[in-house]
């Protein structure tokens, strides 16, 4: 008796071949002089204690002396007992499966029902898969190899094991169902192995496939540059290249970001010269009864342990590792987080800028709340939810911070935020999403406190008469970022990106009650030039629409209160205002910041205070009344925080007809002009808009909202739609007038 030794993967376990080395030269060409076996294949079947075996790819026979070496260990002989199956006996097979004959009754029994209703089920133990593989080792490499004829068998075959490890995984065989499977590959397809697709990476880099080495071979023979998956798993097979914690913890985030480093090092992909040393592909089959096989692949070159090819992926996967370690190290301490927003602000950069699921999830989210919107207000509780899927009530500052980084990497602007003097996320304060059109500072700029502070009183003011219509937002931006009367402090314009931010800071306070309250503090630091060039933009503010509402006065009254300025100048202010006799403004012609601004800015803003002349000659009749009421204000000593009514009544009607043009779906007179002006439209460069909006002393960005806004509300889509090239959507225009 001799033993013979096989490999399986990094160890060698005996097998043992049941013959006399002396009295037999070729164990192969022994089996194939046995006769005794029938095999049941594909379109055939056999009944075996009343279990039918149909299309089972099996050996069937009476096999009498079990030490031959015609003995084959998977076949089902036909003379032993069979008992009624029994699973939990069976498992014991799961670790030490072994021959049919040696079985009792009752794992026959079991056997032969897993073999009859498919060989498919995941709870019977995969002992069994591994001795029915061990059939088809010996039908591959004895019967098929000794018969071309039977080569059609093949691919039934590779389908059948593919199935198995589907269904019981890689570890079949003693874990060499893989390479048998590559085999399988080899003898079936034209030209071998497919190097479309390497092998998996599942089950760890212990044992090299067969189908790496075949197809990184024919890379080089080619001359291809070697692809960036075959590279991954090149490097995670190689046993020179340790795979640390962030690679095994988050293996698809590694691998994602190697491809984007091999592809802007190695462009298609790196070159390997071919060399001298050839590849030869042996196969240890785990059947007792089958010696070593050998495939003839033809002159592949064997470069699977190239030292310099090993080392520039050493340095790759190092650095790629390196690079994941903060969001491995992230993950091990928040197990519960991954796939949050959270999470993936912990992700290189590099990453978020690749198709992912998750990021695609969000920015679909964004685009829902927002609704073509420029700012949108959207529930707190959605916004904590996508951070964190334990229900948490507020963020921590830090967490607040790192939200708002997340989504400015998607373009993504987030009010409140702590860089801006914002309170941290929690539920019952309104959060406001905004676009990002171009890059924000990690601080806010020192004009851009104190240009909130206007829009706060700004937005009291406007608020006086009802809920604030988008465009007002708008155009209040406009005056803060625009008007020549501003504040020192507001010298130079705002820059793009905080007067976004500002319209959203606007969007979230005209979602709540607006109240002066915690504006007195900040007050106090301005100077007495900065109060009263804020008491100029508030009265402006007032007079945009031409019209002065009691409610409107009482508010500027109050609000003067609060800057400590001479209550006693409110009416010659207003005056001023309503007859265009700007008197009181300081700075002068060649310091307007809007004198600095371009052209096309300039056209754009130029109307903001401009009035109906008709409409300043009736108010400038009505200024007795307007004295009266301020009167009646100044008898009112009363001090402190104010909030301001949810509706006042207001000196014009919304609906009420002026200068012969009717309010449309309750729309004011400057956006039912611009609406009515869209008649038949049905393109419009973004140019042209802002030009006709500028004829109804509006804003395009604000109009457009507005527009939409009440679109929304009456035919549930947009009326306008597009960036570059603005589309007027003439059915959804109908409606406004249906």
């Amino acid at each position: 008796m001799s033993n013979h030794w096989g490999r399986y993967g990094d160890y060698t376990e005996p097998r043992t071949y049941y013959f006399d080395d002396a009295d037999i030269d070729d164990p192969v060409d022994a089996l194939k002089s046995n006769d005794v076996l029938e095999w049941i294949g594909v379109g055939q079947s056999v009944e075996i204690a009343n279990y039918v075996l149909a299309d089972s790819m099996v050996y069937v026979g009476q096999q009498n002396d079990i030490y031959a070496l015609s003995h084959e260990m998977s076949a089902i002989d036909t003379s032993r007992r069979v008992d009624v199956p029994d699973l939990i006996a069976a498992n014991r097979i799961t670790l030490h499966w072994q021959p049919y004959a040696s079985m009792k009754p009752r794992e026959r029994g079991t056997y032969l029902s897993w073999l009859a209703t498919g060989r498919r089920d995941p709870n019977v133990p995969d002992g069994f898969a591994s001795l029915y593989l061990c059939g088809l080792e010996r039908r591959v490499f004895v019967d098929i190899t000794g018969n071309r004829a039977l080569e059609g068998e093949l691919p039934l075959i590779r389908a059948e094991v593919a199935a198995l490890i589907e269904t019981y995984g890689t570890a079949l065989l003693y874990g060499q169902v893989s390479a048998f499977l590559d085999m399988l590959d080899l003898m079936t397809r034209e030209k071998g192995i497919s190097s479309n697709d390497p092998p998996s990476r599942d089950g760890g880099g212990w044992q090299v496939p067969i189908k790496l080495a075949v197809g990184l071979g024919r890379f080089v023979a080619n001359r291809q540059p070697i692809p960036a998956e075959w590279a991954l798993t090149w490097a995670w097979f190689r046993p020179d290249i340790p795979l640390r914690t962030p690679v095994m913890r988050c293996p698809e985030e590694f691998a994602a970001l190697f491809r984007i480093r091999y592809f802007s090092e190695h462009d298609d992909g790196m070159k390997i010269r071919q060399g001298k040393t050839v590849l030869h592909v042996d196969y240890s089959p785990v059947n007792n009864g089958l010696g070593r096989m050998s495939v003839d692949i033809g002159q592949v070159p064997d470069i699977f342990m190239r030292k310099a090819a090993g080392e520039i992926l050493l340095d790759l996967v190092d650095r790629v590792t390196r690079e994941l370690d903060p969001y491995s190290r992230w993950l091990a301490r928040n197990v519960d987080r991954q796939g949050t927003l959270a999470a993936l602000g912990q992700l290189p950069a590099r990453l978020l800028a690749e198709p992912r699921s998750d990021v695609k999830e969000l920015l679909d989210w964004f685009e829902r709340r927002l609704l073509g919107m420029r700012a949108a207000p959207v529930d707190p509780a959605e916004v904590l939810g996508l951070w964190s899927e334990e229900p948490v009530g507020k963020l921590s500052r830090a967490d607040s911070l790192a939200l708002a980084r997340v989504f400015q990497r998607f373009d993504i602007g987030v009010e409140p935020d702590v860089r801006f003097g914002g309170t941290p996320i929690s539920l019952g304060k309104p959060v406001v999403l905004y676009r990002l059109e171009s890059p924000i500072e990690e601080a806010p700029s020192t004009a851009y406190p104190l240009a909130t502070l206007m829009a706060s009183l700004g937005a009291a003011v406007i608020a006086a008469n009802g809920p604030i219509p988008a465009g007002k937002l708008a155009e209040l931006v406009g005056i803060i970022a625009l008007d020549d009367t501003l504040p020192d402090a507001l010298s130079d314009a705002l820059p793009p990106s905080e007067m976004a931010r500002l319209h959203a800071f606007l969007v979230g306070l005209a979602a709540t009650e607006i109240k002066l309250t915690g504006l007195g503090k900040r007050i106090e630091t301005l100077s007495e030039d900065e109060r009263e060039a804020i008491g100029d933009f508030l009265v402006a503010v007032a007079t945009t629409d031409g019209a002065v509402s009691p409610a409107t006065v009482t508010m500027l009254m109050k609000a003067f209160k609060m800057l400590g300025l001479d209550l006693e100048t409110v009416t010659s202010r207003l005056h001023a205002a309503l007859t265009g006799q700007h008197g009181n403004r300081r700075s002068s012609p060649g310091t307007s910041r809007s004198s600095r601004l371009p052209a096309a800015s300039r056209e754009r803003t130029a109307g903001l205070l401009t009035l109906d002349q008709a409409f300043i000659d009736a108010k400038v009749r009505e200024t007795s009344a307007v004295s009266n009421l301020l009167g009646s204000i100044f008898a009112d000593d009363e001090h402190g925080d104010i909030a301001l009514p949810a509706s006042a009544p207001s000196s014009h009607p919304e609906g009420a007809e002026i200068t012969g043009v009717n309010s449309v779906a309750g729309l004011d007179l400057a956006h039912s002009r611009l609406l009515r002006a869209l008649a038949g439209v049905e393109t419009s460069s973004t140019a042209e808009f802002a030009s006709l909006a500028a004829t109804y002393h509006l804003l395009a960005a604000g109009a457009i909202d507005v527009l939409n806004e009440a679109a929304l509300d009456l035919a549930g889509d947009p009326l306008i739609a597009g960036e570059d090239l603005l589309i007027i959507d003439q059915t959804v225009f109908q409606e406004f007038f249906s």
